[in-house]
């Protein structure tokens, strides 16, 4: 009886043990932190999400890094609403526009998040510049925890406003879409004005095709390039 009372203990002991490091391991894959250049070099629009949801406080953890962007004169003329209720998100769903190449999400791969991004022009007369500064902090903030993200600007801002309750003298500037990335789209470098940088699929692989540094890249002068 006290032998098995011991296998006993020793059997819920490991069992939790093992649970535990489980469960450490998939807190730190889920959002694993990447250094900044992997992150730029690895980050891609994200169209494809995995139904698991975003935890508010690493919500505003992204939000408060994107505020963190430079701004003319620093008067920071932005504002950010943070969309996580199902019915809200589905409403932004219906009122945003996707890359007709890449397709349109289906129900179960749909962004379990938006941010939407907004701009004074009372502020500033640079709100446009000011906040897509924001924009790309809150992107590579984002992937630096693992989560995707696609910036988007075909918007039916008529109905976001009403839909949110956004005054008038702010300017939608854009939303993001969130979420646990369910698609890896490739990169592609092509020559600069040789290639259509249009995005394409190919084995059913989203392909981002981006021009070569060579190509876009003038040192001193223009036309004037780097002999390696």
């Amino acid at each position: 009886m006290k032998k098995n009372i011991i296998n006993l203990t020793y059997f819920f002991f490991f069992f939790f043990f093992f649970f535990s490091l489980c469960q450490i391991f998939s807190s730190q894959t889920k959002n694993k932190i990447k250094d900044i250049h992997t992150i730029i070099r690895t980050r891609r629009s994200i169209r494809k999400f995995k139904q698991i949801e975003i935890d508010i406080k690493l919500l505003r953890q992204i939000v408060s890094d994107g505020s963190l962007a430079p701004s003319a004169g620093n008067k920071q003329p932005w504002e950010f609403i943070v969309v996580t209720n199902k019915e809200k998100r589905k409403k932004v769903f219906e009122n945003i526009y996707w890359l007709p190449q890449a397709g349109r999400p289906k129900l179960s791969q749909q962004p379990t998040a938006y941010i939407i991004v907004l701009g004074n022009p009372k502020v500033s007369e640079s709100y446009l510049i000011d906040c897509a500064a924001a924009c790309e902090n809150i992107l590579l903030s984002a992937w630096g925890y693992g989560i995707g993200s696609c910036w988007i600007g075909a918007i039916n801002k008529n109905e976001i406003y009403k839909i949110f309750e956004i005054p008038k003298e702010l300017e939608i500037v854009a939303v993001i879409a969130l979420g646990y990335p369910d698609e890896l789209p490739t990169l592609e470098y092509i020559k600069h004005n040789k290639s259509s940088p249009t995005p394409y699929k190919k084995d059913n692989i989203l392909v981002i095709p981006k021009y070569h540094i060579d190509n876009i890249l003038h040192i001193d002068r223009y036309n004037k390039k780097l002999n390696y």
